[in-house]
């Protein structure tokens, strides 16, 4: 596992552009926040193109979509899971730094990130998975 160090803050400075420090750093953060959000992958049902991130969870809140390990191609399903990591890692340097972003993990996925012990009702925010199981 990667150690993030915290006794380097990251500042960015975009090339052939005025500016340095904060504002270039928080845009960077802001727009690598906006496109984990939003990229897209075959990996919806029949290789449609989705994000990484259910979309049916409340107050457009982050958690991971399910994907068939069956149908998706191998290379795509690394592609996802070098996202996830960076994700990690982005958010982990994000808290370090003490910088907000716009990337709302949902309750559930915090309790999964920190090993809390989760059960059959943790599950109730994620609708259709909860009614599911509540069936069986």
């Amino acid at each position: 596992m990667q150690r993030i160090d915290t006794t380097k803050v990251l500042r960015l400075e975009y090339h052939e552009e005025p500016g340095t420090g904060l504002g270039p750093t928080l845009e960077f953060y802001s727009l690598l926040a906006e496109n984990l959000k939003t990229i897209e992958f075959p990996i919806g049902q029949g290789g449609k193109m989705v994000t990484m991130w259910r979309d049916d969870v409340p107050d457009h809140q982050l958690f991971p979509r399910a994907i068939d390990l069956a149908t998706v191609d191998r290379e795509i399903l690394i592609e996802v899971c070098r996202l996830f990591q960076m994700t990690g890692i982005f958010m982990a340097k994000s808290i370090v730094d003490n910088r907000l972003i716009d990337m709302p993990m949902s309750p559930l996925m915090w309790d999964l990130i920190f090993g809390k012990e989760v059960n059959l009702f943790s599950l109730k925010p994620l609708g259709d998975i909860y009614k599911l199981f509540q069936e069986l």
